[in-house]
């Protein structure tokens, strides 16, 4: 049996809180101890691996593939086993991942002379081969770590092509022409067959689940949230009618019992399993279920589960200072499945925190009902003292800081490289207006035909590449993008941290200072000492709630929406709204630095769009008239109007003020 079948089993047990392949109405296929393709000799495997369908037009990579079969063939002979698969469960290079390699001596002698590097090339070589061929099956913890591009291109060309070919026509059908989304649909797909075997017509609802879980035990973070593989293998037929008909259903099993939540964790001791149980159910009353899922996690987990494996046959709470210590080491440490240290735990004061609630929890309670709970009362391994959360919120802050002092020096070049991507961004999209549809045209270097108008953006194909790009969205991103690196810079965000949260924005300058003061002036609750006096701030409730929501709208809303911007338009409501907020903000901005109506220049610099019609007029002029009238009373400038640069005092005002969006761009996107 493979580590590709028992992994379900492994995850349950490492904690992991989905339901999986566990599930018993949707069970994986069992993997089969023999097949056909693993008992050929090795006479018959070396000649259906010569077939062209095996080799690659390259003369160079079939050379080398030679060299690595025979190499791994003459190893693998010498391990025990009937089978190929057994002897390759029989060498340990599953447990090695990655590293099998240095498991198999150089047995050809034309191997011996290569480099290492070379020795291991020919080896993942001919590795392939015998994976696309069908002849070993390793199980997913070894596969998801190899993870050559070029060894799914040759699944999907060696194993059921007609199949592959199946589902991407589907895809061009159903309007899924986005080539990452794609991929990543047929990669997982071919994972199956690589681990399962078989064609894509046998593959499973079970084979799903327990691939997702694989992904999100040894792949990054969201590597299991791309459910589109099983989407077309539901629709193209695969899948039983009576198939849930998303994979996230299938792992939607609802709240679990306290029993159920410590029973994945398979604790040894019967009496301590079912303490745990009772912990938990005393606490369900007053927790959510999130918080009780963490507290089983803490407990029965990183507690208990560690000191049964560590201190097989551990039968009391009563613990030697040893062993307290030792797990308190542990617990300081995070390690991957195979027991690699990965780094340091963050939440360790936390996770003693629960341990030590759980014991003075169990006192209290045996105070009330002895005949339950006094069995169970014993000191506390876990000191007060060691679970302050002071002396993590120090270590916190030293952290900030030491990353505010390593990366301030390198923020000019941020802010450089922001600009030259968005004036390039904007040279691009200007370039591209200026030609009609078909027309190719030349733009930083590079070679551009413009595509078609798409919902009112400009698309292009890059000749260099043939990817299509939308350069309104590339213009956007780069322009918000500098915005929010304004934003920061000019605030001292940067430097001094958030304390920008405290206090509303005003834009002015001031005539005694030399040179123009920056465009956004931070200004405390209470008052400001500039060149024109003390300013007095707004009082009163309702003010106070319209500085913090200016505040609030600048900080976050600009951020907002350059993720907004980057992120994919298949939710375009959330990209409408964005963008209108982030125009109603500059308005706002505009209208409350006005000590009466804005001038036309400022006004139509920050006017609505048409395309901002869903706020109705009735509101929008309702808004403008409370940020006028608002402004008019506090308002310390004279005169502010928006320019496309840093403009020059008015001659009017008695204390000159300019105020600008941004050095080089008046209107709003």
């Amino acid at each position: 049996m493979t580590a590709g079948v028992t992994s379900p089993a492994v995850l349950l047990a490492s904690g992991d809180t989905s339901a999986g392949s566990g599930l018993p109405e949707h069970p994986s296929r069992p993997m089969p101890m023999t097949w056909p393709q693993t008992e050929q000799p090795r006479e018959e495997l070396l000649e259906r691996l010569s077939k062209p369908l095996f080799q690659p037009d390259s003369d160079e990579v079939r050379r080398a593939m030679r060299r690595g079969l025979t190499a791994l063939l003459d190893w693998l002979d010498q391990q025990p086993g009937v089978t190929w698969q057994d002897r390759w469960l029989a060498s340990g290079a599953e447990a090695a991942g990655p590293a099998w390699t240095d498991l198999v001596p150089g047995g050809d002698p034309s191997m011996a002379t290569r480099p290492a590097r070379h020795a291991r090339t020919d080896l993942l070589s001919a590795m392939r081969l015998m994976l696309t061929g069908q002849v070993l099956r390793p199980g997913y913890p070894w596969l998801l770590r190899y993870r050559p591009s070029v060894l799914l291109e040759e699944t999907r060309r060696r194993i059921d092509p007609a199949g592959f070919a199946r589902l991407l026509a589907h895809c061009d059908a159903t309007g899924r022409r986005n080539p990452l989304d794609r991929k990543n649909a047929v990669n997982r797909i071919a994972w199956i067959l690589l681990n399962k075997g078989g064609q894509i017509r046998d593959i499973t609802v079970g084979d799903c689940i327990e691939l997702n879980n694989a992904l999100r035990e040894h792949q990054c973070n969201g590597a299991s949230n791309r459910p589109l593989f099983y989407a077309l293998l539901a629709e193209v037929g695969v899948l039983p009618a009576g198939a849930p008909p998303m994979l996230r259903a299938t792992q939607m099993s609802g709240q679990r019992t306290p029993a159920e939540l410590v029973g994945k964790y398979g604790l040894q001791n019967p009496s301590i399993r079912d303490l745990f149980v009772s912990y938990l159910a005393e606490r369900a009353a007053e927790l959510d279920y999130a918080s009780l899922v963490h507290l089983a996690s803490a407990l029965c987990g990183l507690f208990w589960r560690d000191l049964e494996q560590h201190h097989p046959g551990i039968a009391s709470l009563q613990l030697d200072a040893g062993i307290a210590a030792t797990w308190k080491e542990r617990l300081r440490q995070v390690r991957d499945h195979d027991g690699r240290l990965v780094g340091d735990r963050a939440t360790v004061r936390s996770q003693l925190l629960i341990v030590r609630a759980f014991y003075l929890d169990i006192a209290r309670w045996a105070a009330e009902d002895p005949s339950r709970w006094a069995r169970w009362a014993t000191p506390c391994p876990v000191k007060a003292s060691e679970c302050s959360m002071e002396k993590e919120r120090k270590h916190r802050k030293a952290a900030m800081d030491q990353r505010t002092r390593a990366r301030l020096p390198v923020l000019p070049a941020l802010v450089r490289t922001a600009e030259q991507q968005r004036t390039a961004a904007r040279a691009r999209l200007d370039a591209a207006l200026a030609v009609t549809p078909g027309e190719v045209f030349h733009e930083g270097g590079g070679r551009f035909m413009r595509r078609p108008n798409a919902a009112g953006r400009i698309y292009v194909t890059d000749l260099a590449d043939g990817q299509r790009r939308d350069l309104t969205f590339e213009e956007e991103r780069a322009f918000w993008g500098r915005a929010t690196i304004e934003v920061l810079r000019h605030t001292g965000a940067f430097s001094r941290g958030p304390k920008w949260t405290c206090g509303a924005f005003f834009c002015f300058g001031c005539s005694g200072a030399r040179g123009v003061s920056p465009w956004v002036r931070q200004v405390w609750w209470n008052s400001e000492r500039c060149a024109c006096g003390w300013v007095a701030l707004p009082a009163g409730a309702r003010q106070r709630r319209r500085a913090v929501a200016l505040i609030w709208a600048m900080s976050s809303r600009l951020a907002a929406r350059a993720a907004a911007s980057s992120s994919s338009r298949s939710s375009s409501w959330r990209r409408r709204s964005a963008a209108c907020c982030s125009r109603w903000v500059i308005f706002w901005l505009s209208a409350s630095m006005s000590a009466g109506a804005p001038s036309p220049e400022s006004f139509q610099a920050c006017s609505p769009r048409v395309s901002e019609s869903r706020f109705s007029s009735c509101r929008m002029r309702a808004l403008r008239r409370a940020a006028r009238s608002w402004a008019a009373s506090r308002s310390v400038c004279s005169d502010v109007r928006v320019t496309a640069g840093q403009g020059a005092a008015s001659p009017a005002a008695g204390a000159a003020s300019v105020a600008w969006i941004w050095a080089s761009r008046s209107r709003c996107r």
